[in-house]
Parts: structure tokens; sequence; C-alpha cells
């Protein structure tokens, strides 16, 4: 059918002039024609795609005679007639008419809107509805049942008691409920789609707007709606509440979500039009009916209390779905969705903003209103674990395995978030009382506001964990707040963690943080560059730089899991090596931005390791060394120490390459670090270069430390860090394309080919030397002696430059005139005490290329005795543990260094797989088994395994 023929089908003014006031009811036949003509109307309108229907609707509206009949036709609808005559005929086709009016007044301008807001629609919506509830009364008051109250019904309960036996409407009389009810929707669905437009209202819309917002406070109708919806599922005869009466529920919630929509967005309008907007979410009945619809979802999905709410009403309420519309899921089998409409409308009547417009207190107080509250974070975070397939402990569906109500996906991020904002005020409104009262407060208030508040941040945390694999962008960003939110003070100056965990940390700690912050790094590297996990990622780079990640992953791996702690340790170290650097190292000779998330990762494990070192070299400089004895044998600081020096090995050595491949290439003249074209990278890999040079003096007087302790009690092992720094740092060949890339004399400022700041280099030099002076002479003599420190190890491979055979030409850079040159830049920068020490360094180096034997290394330790920074590097020396190896115990990884196995949610989750040969690697697939029997482990297997016997 033709658009011509569809807008014939709709009646004109004339063809309705029997309207009730201006002349005889409309006969049978006339009724039957005009609802056949409505429904195949109707039938087009629904069947259609939304182009052709916009036109149709605009066709109809731009004819006079047809836009003069519909305003009649909704009339005809709307009125309830005195004449039983024309009652009939309005029941015949007020449930078309008002259908076929929604579908126009969607499509209408503001000016007919008006009109039909100015025919008293909504009065008469509230007429009927108050009808109704006289009805249902009368009927129970003929039965001889009174009216529920008290204690039974819930405080501000105006239900009637359900009447057994009471009539109900007729099946004409609900279709023509069930369209009133929608009718006030459809007039804030105009009004929201107005206030939704790019362009500025126009006058009529303004108009429009602050006349409805007075018809809905005049009329009441949201309130007469709600009361109705409330006695109907109370005097409802039967066990099984009937259907449209669900179908009345959906409409008011639906109407309290279009209000809150409408109530945020009226800002624009002035306070007084908002105002009004907010006051019909306060009304008793419109907030009783929220309250009583959203604990009935609440309740049906984790079984918890009801505050008081009157029985037969709570078993009585639909629980919607969100694929369902208005089908009551109830006891339906399996996993369901509950409806956002459901769940929204508690929580926006539950805002202390709508609060504030209610004639009385609103009810549950704050106290209520807080436990509520949190509830529904629960749910939203057992809705996160159920969809992410991780076990839930509780809440949703434990007593029913075979049933689960659930928050959609998208819902739970959003519904969480909001529901812990709201919390979060509450509490803080709470303890600013209890601050304001003192000790006239009741006792354990504080104490139970503090377990709230730490429930808030492991539901925050947990969202957090769970949610990020179907946030949005938006989502996203609130996520990620929690971190920057997490109101931790900085790492304590005497160097040592407390027993104690702070209250709040505990919160994030249960609520997953160390297993989401390991999974988003797991994740990331398969995910899209903009995804969810890699912005999280950009966040935590972004917070480290403002200095606020290090006091809350220092104390997450202090106080955390140790397993889960040393996990995410891994798992960093894992993504360096195998991911991060190799891209960096790739596309060292490219201009453009190779890989935004291989920055981001390496960034990552830089600004940690810098914070790191800082905090140990100013350990104790407040309180004193007693301040920092009194806690440093607590178990957090243990369990800190050793991670960190976990962290030390996993990270520094992948790190360290990247540097010395970017070098490798400056010296061989491949990239010119002065070029505009690689300044991002320079500044990049002078920090790179500062914290490596920071961590080698520290390490180094570590080893040194460690070898005397070794020798003070026979036995015992003290020279893991030693191996460190002669096998996957490389710390004397690395040094020595250091020196080989530092300005000489008189080069100038063009002349510089490295990214090293001096003075740390010099330092570094000098602590190493006096760490590893048998190397350090080695290399000085141009000996091969220093070939076996090259930097590769784990994460390495060859680097451009390195020959077969002769000796390693960066490593003999270990020379006079390399040490000359780094003191004569530092006596020029006025660098007094490092220039003086780098002077002894090169004073013992003419000694080694004299001929001077390695017990003849006084020079270099009076170079180390000169630096001024010498007791921050040992007060942080001394808190590392003498060797490396017992950090590395706290958890079993793949044997196989080239393992680049990121699987799964956590490094503590993969299943190894014993050798079978010797029985103490451990692999976790059979690739990496064979990879690492092909580089080695096939000639050491054997004697291991005989040791082992």
């Amino acid at each position: 059918m033709d658009q011509a023929a569809l807008v014939n089908l709709f009646p004109d003014v004339s063809r309705l002039a029997g309207i009730p006031g201006l002349g005889g009811p409309l006969s049978a036949e006339e009724c039957r024609r005009l609802e056949e003509d409505l429904g195949a109307l109707l039938d087009c309108l629904n069947g259609v795609p939304e182009p052709a229907r916009e036109a149709l609707l605009d066709a109809l509206l731009l004819i006079k005679a047809k836009r003069l009949g519909s305003l009649r036709l909704i009339a005809i609808a709307v009125h309830e007639p005195c004449d039983p005559a024309h009652r009939l005929a309005c029941e015949l086709v007020a449930c078309r008419a008002l259908q076929v009016g929604a579908f126009l007044l969607s499509a209408a301008p503001a000016v007919y809107a008006r009109k039909v807001l100015r025919m008293g629609t909504l009065a008469s919506c509230s007429r009927r509805f108050a009808a109704v509830v006289a009805e249902v009364s009368a009927a129970a008051a003929d039965a001889g049942v009174g009216v529920a109250g008290g204690a039974e019904a819930g405080e501000g309960s105006v239900v009637a008691a359900p009447a057994a036996g009471a009539q109900g409407p007729t099946e004409a009389q609900q279709h023509r409920l069930s369209c009133l009810n929608m009718w006030a929707g459809n007039l804030l669905g105009r009004a929201l789609a107005f206030l939704q437009q790019e362009a500025d209202m126009t006058q009529q819309q303004r108009r429009f707007l602050s006349e409805l917002a007075a018809a809905l406070r005049d009329s009441q109708v949201l309130e007469h709606s709600a009361r109705a919806v409330l006695h109907l599922h109370l005097a409802m005869a039967g066990e099984e509440v009937p259907d449209w009466v669900r179908v009345l529920a959906w409409g008011v919630l639906g109407t309290q979500n279009l209000v809150a929509a409408v109530y945020r967005l009226a800002e624009r309008l002035g306070q007084p039009v908002q105002s009004s907007f907010g006051q019909l979410l306060s009304g008793p009945c419109a907030r009783h009916a929220a309250l009583s619809l959203g604990l009935a979802a609440l309740c049906a999905a984790d079984g918890g209390p009801s505050y008081g709410l009157s029985p037969q009403l709570m078993l009585r309420l639909p629980v919607f779905g969100t694929h369902t519309d208005h089908v009551d899921i109830r006891h339906a089998h399996g996993r369901h969705e509950l409806s956002t409409v459901q769940l929204q409308c508690i929580l926006f009547v539950m805002d202390s903003d709508i609060a504030r417009y209610a004639a009385a207190p609103a009810q549950p107080g704050p106290r209520g209103t807080l436990a509520v509250l949190l509830r529904f974070g629960r749910l939203a975070l057992a809705s996160a674990q159920a969809w992410g397939g991780m076990p839930a402990p509780g809440g949703v569906g434990a007593a029913q395995p075979t049933r689960q109500l659930v928050m959609s996906s998208t819902a739970t991020i959003t519904f969480g978030l909001d529901a812990l904002g709201k919390a979060s005020r509450i509490i803080a409104a709470q303890e600013q009382r209890l601050a304001e009262a003192g000790a006239v407060w009741q006792p354990g208030v504080r104490e139970q506001l503090a377990l709230d508040e730490v429930e808030c941040w492991r539901i925050g945390y947990g969202l957090m964990r769970h949610g990020l694999r179907w946030a949005s962008a938006m989502e996203v960003q609130a996520l990620t707040k929690l971190i920057p939110q997490l109101p931790l003070e900085a790492m304590p100056p005497s160097g040592a963690l407390p027993v104690a965990m702070p209250p709040i940390l505990a919160g994030a700690l249960a609520g997953g943080l160390l297993p989401c912050l390991e999974g988003a790094l797991r994740r990331a590297r398969h995910a899209p560059k903009d995804g969810a996990d890699s912005a999280l990622l950009a966040l935590l780079v972004s917070y480290g730089q403002q200095g606020g990640l290090w006091p809350l992953v220092a104390r997450a791996l202090a106080y955390g899991e140790p397993r889960q702690a040393a996990a995410l340790v891994a798992t960093l170290g894992k993504a360096l090596r195998t991911f991060a650097v190799p891209l960096l190292k790739a596309g060292a000779l490219g201009t453009r931005r190779f890989c935004p998330l291989a920055e981001c990762t390496t960034a990552l494990a830089r600004q940690l390791l810098l914070d790191a070192v800082d905090w140990l070299e100013a350990a104790g400089t407040q309180g004193g060394p007693a301040a920092a004895a009194a806690t440093a044998a607590s178990a957090p600081q243990q369990q800190l120490d050793r991670l960190l020096s976990y962290a030390v090995c996993e990270w520094l050595p992948p790190l360290c390459d990247l540097l010395s491949h970017y070098t490798t290439l400056a010296l061989s003249g491949q990239i010119d670090v002065q070029s505009a074209a690689y300044l991002r990278d320079v500044a990049a890999m002078s920090a790179f270069a500062t914290l490596r040079n920071r961590w080698l003096t520290v390490l180094a007087r570590r080893a040194e430390r460690s070898e005397v302790e070794a020798r003070a009690v026979p036995g015992t092992a003290g020279d893991g860090w030693r191996q460190l720094l002669l096998g996957s740092l490389g710390v004397v060949s690395a040094l020595g394309e250091s020196l080989a890339a530092a300005p000489r004399q008189g080069e100038g400022p063009r002349g510089a080919r490295g990214f090293d700041s001096m003075g740390a280099l010099a330092e570094a030099c000098c602590c190493v030397a006096a760490a590893l002076p048998r190397e350090v002479r080695a290399a000085v003599a141009g000996g091969g002696a220093a070939g076996s420190g090259a930097v590769g190890g784990q994460s390495g491979g060859a680097r451009p430059g390195r020959g077969s055979g002769g000796p390693d030409p960066l490593a003999a850079s270990w020379s006079l005139e390399s040490a000359r040159g780094l003191a004569a830049v530092l006596r020029a920068k006025r660098e007094e005490g490092t220039a003086a020490a780098a002077e002894a360094l090169e004073a013992q180096l003419g000694q080694w290329v004299a001929g001077g034997g390695e017990e003849g290394s006084r020079g270099v330790r009076s170079a180390v005795r000169a630096l001024v920074r010498l007791p921050q590097i040992d007060r942080a020396a001394r808190a590392l543990p003498s060797d490396p190896a017992g950090a590395q115990s706290l958890l079993r990884t793949c044997a196989n260094p080239a393992c680049d196995n990121l699987a799964g949610e956590s490094e503590a989750d993969l299943t190894l797989l014993k050798c079978g040969g010797c029985s103490i690697m451990w692999y976790c697939r059979r690739q990496c088994q064979a990879a690492h029997w092909g580089s080695g482990h096939k000639q050491a297997c054997t004697a291991m395994g005989r040791r082992v016997v």
C-alpha cells in the first residue's frame, strides 16, 4: 500500500464528528471500520523502515484535517465520557488510537505536542488510575478486608491488602489502561528528544517543556499510576499476577526513567523547570513504587533482606529481564539479565539530589540507603564475575546454581560505579557528621563506616578487574580513575613498611588489584592499540610520572598474596623481554611512532624502578636508622625487598638491552641523536640510561657487600648479584659503550653520541670497577674476558657491530682516553665531587694499562669514596637481600628464557610440566621445553639430573 492510501486510512475531522459533546456516538459499524483502519495503519508503522515511517508521519501531520482528526481521536481515547454509549465507543478504539497517537507525537513539532498537552490528557489519565484504585478498594471493602499498613506493608506503604475474588477491569479497559499508562512516557519522550538535539531549542519547544513539567506536577499522574500499580499487584485474585498488570508496572518504570533523563538535561531550562521534574520522582507513591520494584529485583538476585517491605508485595511484584520486556523472570531457570529499567529507578530515587525535593524526610535514611547501594555494588561485581567466567563465592546464583539473575555485561560498570559514587558520598557525609559530633555519636558507627569504605574499594577494583574486557571508552576512563583516587599516602620516609596493612588497600587487594594489573598486561599484547587494557596501562604511566603509582604498587607487592605479587613482576618482565623491547629495537631506525603499547610497557617498568631506587636511597633520612630498623624486619617489608630484587632481575636486563641497542646504533652512525626525528627516542633513552646507571651503582655495592657477608659466614651464597651484573646485565660491555659514546673534551654538545648523564655514568663506572676489578681490568687491556659480559641474556641476541673474531671494540672503550674525557666534562660542569671520582678512576685505569694487578685497586676504591652520593647508594644497597635467588622462589615459572606465553589471566595460573630428564626444570608448554632443550639444556640436563640423585 502506497503512502497516499495509508494517509487516506487515517480518519479526518469530519469522520470523527460523533465525539462526546459534539453529536451522537459513533455507531458500531463506524467503530469497527475505524478500528480496522487504525490497525492497518499501525501494522504499516510497525513494519516499515525508519525513513518510510517518518515520511508517513510527516504526511499525516502536514494535512490539517488529518492533524485535527488525530487530536480528536486522542480526545476520544483519553477522556472518560459520561454517556454509556460514548464510553463503549471509547473502549473499542482507545487502544489503537493511543498507539497511533504515540507515533504521531514522536514526530510532531512542539506546537502539536502543546495542543495534546492542553487537552487535559494527563489529568484524564490520573482520573482513570484513581478510579481503578477506588474500584479495587471498594471490592476489598465488600470482601471485608481492610487496608494493609504499619510494619507489614513497610514504612510509607499505601497499598491495599489482597482481596480474594476482586474483579478487575474488562479486557478492553485493561488495554486502554496500559496505553494510558504509557501516555505520560510518550510526552516525556518528546521532551527528551528536544533536549537531546544539538541545535538550540526553539521558543515553542521551551514552552512545551515548561508546560509539560507543570502538567505532570498538577495532574500527579506519576503518583496515581504508581499507586495503581501497587494496589493492583496486591488486589488481583489468583497466584499469578495478570500480564496486563505487569505491563502497567513496566510502563511506570519506563516513565520514571524518562523523568530522570529529562531531569538531568533540564538544567539548560533553568532551576524552576528542573526542580519541577525533580519533584516528580520524590512523591511518596512514585518513590515507593521505584524502591519496591527495585528491591524485588535485588532480593530475587541475591536473596538478601527486603527491609520491611510487605511480603505479599515483594512476592507479587515482577522482576523484568533485559530481553523479555514485561515478562516476569523471577522463577526462570538458567542465567537471565535483569532489566536496566528496573534497576535504574531505585538508584535514581536514592540520589541525594532527588531526595531534597521530597516534602518529608526521604526513606530509607542514610544508613539504609548505604546498605542498599552496597548491595547493588556487590550484585554488579558478581555479575561481572559471571560474565568474565570467574567463580563467585557468594552473591548472585550462590544459593541456586541452576538460576542466576545478573546485570547485563554493559550495565555492570555503569550501575556499579553509580552505586559506589552515591555510597561514597554518603560515607563522606556521615564521616563529616561524625567528626562534628565527636564522642556523642553512638558506638560502632565509626568502625562500620570504615568497613563500608573498604567494601566500596573492594567492589570498585573488582569491577575494574573483570569489567575492562567489555568496557567502553568512557567506562574505561571512569574505572581507571579508581587508581589515583585510592587515598594512599607517600611511602614512609623511614624506609620500612609497618606490619599493619592500610584498610583501604585491603579492600583494593581483595577486589583484585594485583590480578587486574597483571591481566591488563597480558591481554594488552593481543588487544587493539586503543583497547581498554592499553588505556589502563597508559593511565598507569601517566600516574607514575606524577609520583602516585609507586606508593600503590609497592604496597600491593608488600601486602598482597605472595604468588599474585610475584606473578605481576614475572608478567611485566616477560612482556618486556618477548614483546615490548623486541618491537622497539625493530623500530629503532624508524622515524614514526612504532608501537605505543610497547613504549607504554617499557615506560611503566622504567618509572617503577626509578621510583624504587629513589625510595631506597632516601630510606632512613627521616627518623634515623633506629626508626627504620624498628620495622625493617616486618613481614611486608621483607616481602617488598624480595619482590623488588625479583623485579630488578626481571625488568632491568631487557631495559638495559634496549639502551645498549640504541647506543650501538648511535656509535655506528646509523642514527643521529641530534636529529629532530629522534628527539622523543633520545629523551626516552636518556631516562633509561639514568635508570640503569643508578641501579648499577646500587647493585655493584650490594655485590661487594654480599661477598663480604659470604666470607664471614662460610657456606652462604654471595655471588647472585655478581652473576646478574656479569650475565644478563652485561655491565662491563654496557658501560664501555656508554664511555665510548660520551663527549670528548673540545667536541661540544653535537659531538655527544650517547644518552647518559655524565654524573650518573661516572658513579656507575666507579662502583662497577670496584665490584668487578678483574673484568674491568680485562676490558681496559682489550682482552676477551669482557666478552662474557655481553648484553643479550634472556632478551638479547647479538647486537650490530659485534663480530665473531678479535677483541670487542666496545669493551676496549674502558680506556684512559674515555675516563679522561669523562672527568673533563664533569670538571667543565663544576661537578667537583664526581669529577674527582672520575679522575681517581682514570688513575686506576692507567695503572691497569701499565700492567698493574687486580689487587692494586686502591685507586678505584678511593674513587668510590669520593662519590658525593655514596651514603644514599649504600642505604639502597643495604635494603636489598644478600642474594636475589630467594625472591625467585616465590613463584615457579617457565624455565625457557625465551618463553612468550602470556595466555590466561596470571602467570601463577599456568600449568607447568616437569622436565623428565633432570626433574628440575619446569615448562609451561611443550614448545618451550623443545626450545630450551635445543638452546643448551640438552647438555646440562644429564649433569643436573645426577646432582639431584
